[in-house]
């Protein structure tokens, strides 16, 4: 177990440290791209040595911009040692539809071989055996994934069938080939999978069958085959040629190959949304190439050619960058600008309903019930409508609040000024007298005004100071002095009680009438509330 963990670890120093090498110049490597961002090579063959067969692994960095003198290669680095079986050529690589999984499919040795490579993790994962699924000889066969399925196709890559792989079981089925008396013998075409039309497109072969060499195959269609019939400038039937999709599936660019022994150097370009070919400029002939796009660029390479007496030889190993718009071979690579991702939050699940339709007859004739779930947007609809809500909720709180205020002020004010208008109308000070018992009939009635004070009995032989007349005079003074001032010093005392019932004052009286009177508890003047708090 240590031997096997210091072997990895000294394989994967070794990767890195040649990562700035690029790879041997190839004739058939598998190779795939990941999100128009990175360009994956693997094995190929020299075909100067036939015996020289590689098991290199490589990527090309496509999110940065280069020149042809020095593209960014790098080897890939990888958990464990290099599976033995991937040193070979003429195998192919499909990718998964979250772009985490490269799988490498060899169907040119036998028995047949695939495993999977995680990019996140850079560990490898051999698949069941496809050895009860063995092609009929040796085939150069071209993998494919259905992005909407995650399943894998391999036209050719079982007997006389074609081979379509479950990722999520891994399981293996057969569907059969392009009708035609020829089938049993695709070989060396090219296979990709168009976003626009939902379906597979094979180009080419060594041979094919005798009514097209340009097929769609489409999963989901009652008759999956199609032969395809395009205008313009037509490819002739090639092998070895490579075929990717650019400009999200509106186009396809197919470049390469060998017609009747010559290899190719025309890229034709297909319109997909009407099926017209077009011709782009020519390039280095070569055949068994691999191919990539990133943005406007194409770029090939590896591929074999031949010299002047018709000896096969490797191309050169500067790639070739095809500028799309611009319509031209250049020497430089400009990464297509790509947004910065911004975090987002993300919305609390909500649990995922299911509505149940009627159910549906599929291709294979079995039915299966429909369930549509709730759409993601509704989580974004809840959050919008709640943050609308809130927002109203608190505005009419705000408008409840100022008017509720605005109604205590207004209140408030209205019983302010009625108070203001009813104090005019009482100007005089209202009291009562109350009849004294007949027992106390000598004493004389006593005054409360709205402050105590005290005034000295009859009886008493103790003369006031001049300070206690001087208060006493402060604390009534003010009131007689509003009701014309003081009385006339003949008015008798006796007028006071003369009444037992309450009455008002018509005549003022002056304190120094009542400085040396005896004044009665029961004898008490009544005021109002709000004169009381006026005058004091």
């Amino acid at each position: 177990m240590f031997s096997a963990k210091l072997s990895a670890v000294v394989y994967g120093c070794l990767l890195w440290s040649v990562s700035a090498a690029v790879p041997q110049q190839a004739y058939l490597p598998a190779y795939a791209t990941v999100d128009e961002s990175t360009f994956y090579v693997q094995g190929g063959s020299n075909v100067s040595q036939p015996n020289i067969i590689y098991d290199q692994f490589y990527s090309l960095d496509l999110t940065k911009s280069w020149n042809d003198t020095n593209p960014p290669w790098s080897a890939v680095p990888a958990v464990g040692l290099m599976p033995p079986r991937l040193k070979t050529w003429a195998h192919s690589i499909s990718v998964s539809s979250n772009n985490k999984t490269l799988t490498f499919w060899d169907m040119f040795k036998s028995p047949s071989y695939s495993i999977n490579y995680h990019l996140e993790t850079n560990s490898w994962e051999e698949l069941p055996g496809l050895t009860a699924l063995q092609p009929s000889g040796f085939k150069m066969a071209k993998a494919a994934t259905d992005p909407t399925t995650d399943r894998v196709y391999i036209p050719g890559g079982v007997g006389n069938s074609m081979l379509v792989f479950d990722a999520s079981s891994k399981n293996s089925t057969t569907i059969a080939d392009p009708p035609g008396p020829n089938n049993t013998s695709w070989n060396a075409y090219t296979f990709v999978w168009s976003n626009l039309r939902r379906s597979f497109l094979l180009f080419g072969g060594l041979t094919s069958p005798e009514s097209s060499y340009f097929y769609e195959y489409t999963p989901t269609a009652a008759n999956p085959w199609n032969a395809l019939n395009t205008t313009g400038i037509v490819p002739p039937m090639l092998a070895g040629s490579c075929m990717v999709s650019a400009h999200s599936g509106t186009k396809m660019l197919l470049f390469g190959g060998m017609h009747n022994g010559n290899y190719s150097d025309n890229l034709y370009i297909l319109d997909v949304a009407t099926m017209k070919w077009s011709l782009g400029a020519k390039y280095q002939p070569r055949s068994g190439a691999a191919c990539s796009v990133s943005g406007d660029y194409f770029i090939v390479w590896g591929g074999t050619a031949s010299d002047n007496v018709g000896n096969p030889i490797l191309v050169p190993e500067t790639p070739g960058i095809y500028n799309i718009n611009a319509t031209q071979w250049t020497t430089t690579f400009i990464a297509k600008v790509r947004p910065t991702p911004t975090p987002t939050p993300t919305p609390t699940p909500k649990p995922t309903t299911t509505t149940a339709r009627p159910t549906k007859t599929g291709s294979s004739g079995v039915e299966s019930p429909v369930t549509e779930a709730s759409p993601s947007d509704s989580n974004k609809a809840a959050i919008i409508g709640g943050s609308v809500g809130g927002g109203l909720f608190l505005i009419l709180m705000v408008l409840g609040g100022l008017c509720f205020w605005r109604r205590r002020r207004n209140s408030t004010q209205q019983q302010q000024a009625k108070e203001m208008q009813e104090e005019p109308a009482a100007k005089k000070f209202q009291f009562r007298i109350v009849q004294q018992p007949e027992t106390e009939s000598a004493l004389e009635p006593t005054f409360y005004p709205s402050r105590p004070f005290r005034i000295t009995p009859s009886n008493s032989q103790k003369k006031p100071s001049k300070k206690s007349v001087e208060e006493q005079d402060d604390d009534l003074s003010y009131y007689f002095h509003s009701h014309g001032g003081a009385p006339s010093p003949t008015q008798s005392v006796e007028s006071f009680s003369s009444s037992p019932s309450t009455s008002t004052l018509d005549n003022d009286i002056h304190p120094t009438n009542i400085t040396n009177t005896t004044l009665l508890p029961q004898h008490i003047i009544t005021l109002k509330p709000s004169e009381r708090q006026r005058y004091r």
